[in-house]
């Protein structure tokens, strides 16, 4: 009886032996992302999901197509003066992908246009809005919590709400008083005990050059980094700066004017590095990005040089991607500037694959130029070549070269 079971026994084993070498299926979990809506577009926890969720998938064209219609939401705003069309075209930017420059700039319009639609629910959206771009970080906050506390003035359920932005505000390097002050839809707060009581407490960080301080909440956005600073070849498409520079600092920014927003090509503009501070001069660099909707944006990065008050003494183009094949890398040692220009050449044809799907296997070194940045601030020439020059974006900007 003991080999009664004996054979079905082996073969289920044998069984179990072919089942255990057949080779397992690897199961890949497919990553969708969440649906944005305008009934969930301030749900913190959904956007979260939604940025993890589009990092995993690399979502760059619906990037892309956000940040076409963010700008000409810009344009609608800035320059046509139209802040009702801008709204609904941040709302659609943001609900392609969301970001925190998109939610300021919505909170800006719906408050703008509090006085044709003086609604509650439209300035508790705009609240929504600036509350969303902080958790997003936004720079610079300052701006933002005052804009915030306007719009929880005017909702008048009350001054503590509106008290805290202030706060919020003057924490992170609001300091103009004569501007809340002369602000119709705040300034009854300066009236209050509480007010009074706040200024009081952070008097030594308060100050009423205003035009002063607006160039400091600029520059203070700005990473501070110890040179040698270098962009490198293989990093001249700036992907990882990522925090966006408000159009509040136009007057810092020229090529901000200069831009057509109403075409489909155009600029948004990105913090990356305070190089240099002295008694004389501020020595900032930021990145514009230009947007076709192709693989690969048009990159510039400029480093420009200001006085203490914010007027610009020189700019310099330090690198950058200006097509498929031309970049610029860009080193800073000492106040010493390294511009060197390449050729790229890919492994395919660029017009036969797409860029993601392609690799550099080469960069030809076409030219090499030095510039000084001296002790009053401006770029001044060391070695350049004489065919040398900034062709493919904004040229130098001090004339005295």
């Amino acid at each position: 009886m003991r080999y009664k079971y004996y054979i079905p026994f082996c073969l289920l084993l044998i069984c179990f032996g072919i089942y255990s070498c057949k080779p397992k299926k690897n199961y890949i979990v497919k990553v969708k992302l969440v649906k944005l809506t305008e009934d969930n577009m301030f749900d913190r926890d959904m956007i979260t999901d939604y940025l993890f969720d589009a990092e995993e998938l690399k979502v760059d064209s619906l990037k892309n197509k956000s940040e076409h219609l963010f700008l000409l939401g810009i344009d609608q705003y800035k320059n046509k003066k139209n802040p009702e069309a801008a709204i609904s075209l941040f709302k659609k930017s943001i609900l392609l992908f969301p970001d925190a420059k998109t939610y300021y700039e919505l909170g800006d319009a719906l408050l703008e246009g509090q006085e044709k639609h003086p609604e509650k629910d439209r300035l508790k959206m705009a609240v929504n809005a600036y509350k969303t771009s902080a958790d997003l970080n936004f720079q610079p906050l300052s701006n933002l919590y005052y804009n915030m506390a306007c719009a929880n003035n005017l909702i008048g359920e009350g001054y503590g709400d509106a008290l805290d932005n202030i706060r919020t505000a003057f924490v992170n390097g609001f300091t103009d008083t004569t501007r809340l002050k002369e602000d119709t839809r705040i300034n009854l707060l300066v009236s209050i005990d509480g007010y009074k009581d706040l200024v009081f407490s952070l008097k030594n960080k308060v100050t009423k050059k205003s035009g002063e301080s607006f160039f400091d909440t600029y520059m203070n956005a700005f990473p501070v980094v110890s040179q040698p600073f270098k962009i490198d070849t293989n990093k001249v498409a700036m992907e990882d700066y990522k925090q966006s520079i408000s159009y509040d600092f136009v007057k810092f920014i020229p090529e901000m004017e200069n831009v057509q927003f109403g075409r489909m090509v155009s600029n948004d503009f990105f913090y990356v590095a305070k190089v240099a501070e002295t008694a004389n001069y501020i020595a900032l660099i930021y990145s514009s990005d230009s947007y076709f909707g192709s693989d690969m944006q048009p990159v510039n990065v400029n480093l420009v040089t200001y006085d203490k008050v914010g007027n610009i003494i020189s700019n310099r183009l330090f690198a950058g991607q200006f097509s498929v094949e031309k970049i610029r890398s860009g080193k800073i040692e000492n106040n010493i500037i390294t511009l060197q220009d390449y050729k790229r050449t890919w492994k395919y044809k660029t017009d036969s694959i797409a860029i993601y799907d392609n690799r550099v296997t080469k960069y030809e070194l076409l030219q090499t130029a030095t510039f000084m940045i001296n002790d009053s601030g401006r770029i001044i020439k060391q070695s350049v070549p004489d065919k040398f020059n900034d062709s493919s974006a904004v040229a130098s900007t001090d004339t005295r070269k």
